[in-house]
């Protein structure tokens, strides 16, 4: 990866706190784009956003941000970009226009509130009261806050860890949109892997404060989930008893009641998926389909077992 294409670059990072070590010899290159850091709660990856945005001054290594140290240039790097901490507070005897107006007042911006309410899907509450806000409508509040010193960069810690999955997805989408049409890079820090494959163009896996596995979206989920096969059938218990005795076949899974997983390598995906079919064959089994099977989750899951 060219560094002229990394909006962030960390090297070596270590913090503690007393015995705790939050972030280990941590080093990560983040492209243009939105970028999905990825990891269980207590990974590290909020301690890591504070150092980023300058929030934390005492740890080893180095880090810029847009170019920008996060030591010496701290307030510099925070008028480039905008941020939505994951326990965002909000006035709540405030309407939503008055409060992002009076935002765009202490950054000085020229931005158009009611353009950015817009952007974020809250141009027909701009007079509501931030009190009666839904919890999706309030993430929505604080994307629109961050963007509103029209930065070049969001930092978004755990942004859709308190919505429902209709809220969730929603959200992710606005993320989406928004980056393509105002070229915005955003960091998307999180924990919901099933999300994240949706909207990243590349991720990095953090495990015990270590990051543990890093690339495009594309990339990550060939290496440690492209060998698994889904397969639909109407008894996959009775499948399974023979395709684990495939050569090749290095794990399966029963999911459900009519889902069965395959870890599979030294085969071909196309010479299993023949040898599934013909054992379903002979055992009298309906396979109702077989499906290459890929995620982040698994993948996450590969990599911490390796």
């Amino acid at each position: 990866m060219s560094k002229q294409s990394c909006v962030i670059e960390i090297n070596q990072i270590s913090k503690r706190f007393g015995k705790v070590k939050a972030l280990d010899s941590f080093t990560l290159d983040i492209p243009k784009g939105i970028f999905g850091l990825i990891g269980p709660n207590g990974a590290g990856k909020t301690t890591l956003i504070r150092i980023l945005v300058g929030l934390l001054q005492s740890y080893s290594g180095n880090a810029t941000v847009l170019g920008y140290d996060t030591r010496s240039e701290s307030v510099e790097l925070r008028s480039e970009i905008g941020i939505l901490h994951e326990y965002p507070t909000y006035p709540g005897s405030l309407r939503v226009k008055q409060f992002l107006e009076l935002v765009s007042e202490f950054y000085e911006s020229s931005q158009d509130t009611d353009r950015i309410l817009t952007d974020v899907d809250l141009e027909t509450a701009s007079d509501r009261m931030i009190s009666n806000l839904s919890a999706g409508m309030k993430q929505r509040l604080g994307i629109a806050q961050a963007l509103i010193g029209n930065p070049k960069l969001l930092i978004l810690d755990e942004p859709t860890s308190n919505l429902d999955v209709i809220g969730r997805w929603d959200l992710l989408q606005m993320i989406a949109r928004i980056h393509q049409e105002s070229d915005i890079s955003v960091l998307i820090s999180s924990h919901i892997l099933s999300e994240l494959e949706k909207v990243c163009t590349h991720v990095g896996f953090v495990n015990n404060g270590v990051m543990v596995e890093t690339g495009s979206l594309a990339n990550v989920l060939q290496k440690y989930s492209g060998m698994h096969l889904q397969v639909s059938a109407q008894n996959p218990s009775h499948l399974n008893v023979f395709v684990q005795d495939i050569n090749g076949v290095i794990s399966t899974k029963i999911v459900g009641t009519n889902l069965l997983t395959i870890l599979f390598d030294n085969i071909t995906e196309n010479e299993l998926r023949m040898k599934v079919r013909a054992i379903a064959d002979e055992q009298n089994v309906m396979v109702y389909s077989i499906e290459r099977l890929g995620s982040l989750e698994i993948a996450f899951r590969e990599v911490v077992k390796r």
